[in-house]
């Protein structure tokens, strides 16, 4: 009995703290991936680094055999200065970057908060106009993201009646519910990243379609890496309008996303509601100290609510709309 009335008592506990807890677990889990992502990383990344370094000492052993007249520490100078033009946006070949085509697709990436790094202001006027920019451009780019969102949800509400309309007889809510975000996802996944990245792959001649799956996905999660952009190839074709076309892609692909995961939240809200908000169980909020507790009767208490929940759990609830 003792046994019971501590857990009687802990429940109580984590029904008073739930969202506390429910943070702290969260963030432990969180802490985890995040471990899991750095340990994953570094081994399937790790080697290849060390082969790319292993391959820029061989270029300068040559370089230096070459022309025995440069020294080594100039050689590493140039590379560093080098290494820093093409980190801030400018190309040592001398290819043009600053086009209308490619200042609207930067303009693009500092409203979403992509950021891919290939391009980035260098004058003081530059940045201080890049800072204003953003600082009004982000809240705007929000709310008509929001906006967009709040249309598609219109849209999915209004799709997901209609399953009920025609499939409630037939099958469980909860059915549906899974039939109506299972057709959302597959559509998202179409029209976001497979088709897509067969366009990039035909556009982007060095590009797989690995490739170009792999940038369709950073790009509109918002991560933007900056190892693949399109349309760095000077040579190619009709590059401002190529460059004007993905920044509609980002737009509404980023857009699309905030609805993927509106949508996500709106099932996994639903199915909790129906199957843990609704339990005939509650627990009381009042402090009862534990010596004054009557262990027998407290603990019976709590075996009677447990076998409620078994029942109530073994049978079928049919789920609110």
């Amino acid at each position: 009995m003792n046994l019971l009335a501590i857990l009687a008592c802990q429940e109580g506990f984590l029904a008073k703290n739930k969202k506390n807890v429910l943070l702290i677990f969260y963030s432990i889990c969180f802490a985890l991936y995040l471990a899991l992502g750095g340990l994953s990383f570094l081994v399937l990344e790790g080697q290849q680094e060390d082969t790319m370094q292993q391959k820029i000492l061989d270029v300068k052993t040559k370089v230096t055999r070459k022309f025995p007249d440069v020294p080594t520490e100039a050689l590493d100078e140039f590379l560093d200065e080098l290494e820093d033009i093409g980190v801030r946006g400018v190309s040592p070949t001398n290819n043009t970057k600053w086009t209308f085509g490619n200042a609207v697709f930067f303009s693009a990436t500092l409203l979403t908060t992509i950021g891919y790094g290939h391009l980035s202001p260098k004058t003081p006027h530059g940045k201080v106009a890049c800072m204003a920019y953003v600082g009004f451009g982000i809240p705007l780019t929000l709310f008509v993201l929001a906006c967009f969102v709040d249309s598609l949800m219109r849209l999915s509400e209004a799709y997901k009646r209609t399953l009920f309309n025609k499939l409630q007889g037939f099958l469980e809510p909860m059915t549906i519910r899974l039939i109506h975000i299972s057709s959302i996802m597959l559509s998202i996944l179409v029209c976001c990243f497979i088709a897509p990245a067969m366009i990039f792959q035909r556009l982007e001649s060095e590009w797989t379609y690995l490739d170009a799956l792999y940038y369709c996905f950073i790009s509109l999660t918002t991560v933007g890496l900056g190892d693949y952009v399109p349309g760095v190839d000077p040579q190619t074709p009709n590059v401002d309008l190529y460059r004007i076309c993905a920044t509609i892609f980002i737009f509404f692909g980023v857009a699309i996303m905030m609805f993927m995961m509106s949508v996500t939240a709106d099932f996994f809200q639903n199915y909790n509601s129906c199957y843990v908000e609704n339990l005939p169980f509650t627990v009381s909020s009042e402090k009862i100290p534990i010596n004054t507790v009557d262990v027998e009767s407290y603990g019976s208490i709590f075996v009677q609510n447990s076998k409620i929940i078994t029942e109530d759990l073994r049978n079928k609830i049919v789920m609110p709309r």
